[in-house]
């Protein structure tokens, strides 16, 4: 296994540096490192110190089993020449230590896989993962960049593939902490899928899309019995648990809406609530969750 730690200085000329399957480069120390080439990683580098410049149209390959893992608060592809710099990742990506923030420039490509243990990774420009990709955050309490990870974007987001959460130091929320995993000037799209959100007791953090926003909103999920109106005297009769109390109750003529409030009075009977409506035509009824909080209304653990 071969390692290499680049501490300082220039890497340039026409060629590639190649890191290989199993070996380790180490950039450390903090004098700036100036990337003037393409660098094709199959192995792992690990960021520990000290900016990396680019300059002359550098190019960062992280390739299928690589790791490119950043443990410190600074700035990547730094420099004003003008030249275009690109990173290129279907391998892991991921921010490890330091719970500060850490800036990309140029443009961010992902197809592999984007993890945020802590800290912030900020990214300058548009970001728009390919549809395999994955965003994973880590949860380890309620402040952003000290306790879980966040993603920002400067540019316009197209959010794609998987985002799966992970929770960290023994850390579990309570019904309405909420998380903000990536912020982003705009957003078009949301994930595909999520993974990790399920916390047991019925309890799930609910993604929350806002403008360019993504929140994680623990949620208390309930499961109601069906509302299956039931006919008593010429009047229509909804029944259902108590441990709903503060759902809204709507009313439709059409499955597809448009749903408004039923404004009737409800009355408590062995611990379920129950409304009584005249019985007219056919309509449709559901039960609505209370809206998730803003951002900023985490209740104290």
């Amino acid at each position: 296994r071969s390692t290499m730690t680049w501490s300082g200085g220039t890497m340039s000329g026409a060629g590639t540096t190649t890191l290989a399957d199993g070996a380790v480069l180490t950039a450390s120390g903090t004098a700036d490192k100036n990337l003037r080439r393409r660098l094709d990683n199959y192995g792992t580098v690990t960021w520990t110190a000290g900016r990396i410049l680019g300059n002359a149209t550098p190019v960062i390959n992280n390739y299928a089993g690589a790791v490119f893992d950043a443990q410190v608060d600074t700035t990547l592809f730094e420099s004003v020449d003008g030249t275009v710099k690109t990173f290129n990742n279907s391998g892991t990506v991921r921010k490890s230590a330091s719970t500060g923030t850490s800036t990309w420039n140029g443009t961010f490509n992902n197809s592999g896989a984007l993890e945020i243990q802590t800290g912030i990774l900020s990214l300058a420009n548009a970001y728009a993962p390919a549809v395999g990709s994955s965003l994973t955050v880590f949860l380890g309490g309620l402040t952003a960049g000290t306790q879980f990870g966040q993603l920002q974007v400067s540019g316009a987001t197209t959010l794609n593939g998987t985002l799966n959460i992970v929770l960290t130091n023994s850390f579990v929320p309570v019904v309405a902490n909420s998380f903000l995993v990536v912020r982003a000037a705009t957003r078009s799209s949301i994930f595909t899928a999520v993974t990790g959100d399920a916390l047991g007791g019925g309890l799930s953090l609910v993604p929350t899309y806002v403008l360019g926003d993504l929140m994680l909103v623990a949620t208390q999920q309930l499961f109601l019995p069906p509302l299956s109106p039931q006919a008593l005297a010429g009047d229509r009769v909804l029944r259902w648990t108590g441990a709903a109390d503060g759902y809204e109750l709507q009313t439709a003529t059409s499955i597809l809406g448009p749903w408004t409030p039923v404004l009737a009075p409800v009355a408590q009977d062995n611990g379920d609530n129950v409304v009584r409506l005249p019985e007219e035509g056919t309509r449709f009824y559901r039960l609505v969750r209370p809206a998730a909080p803003r951002p900023g209304t985490n209740p104290t653990q």
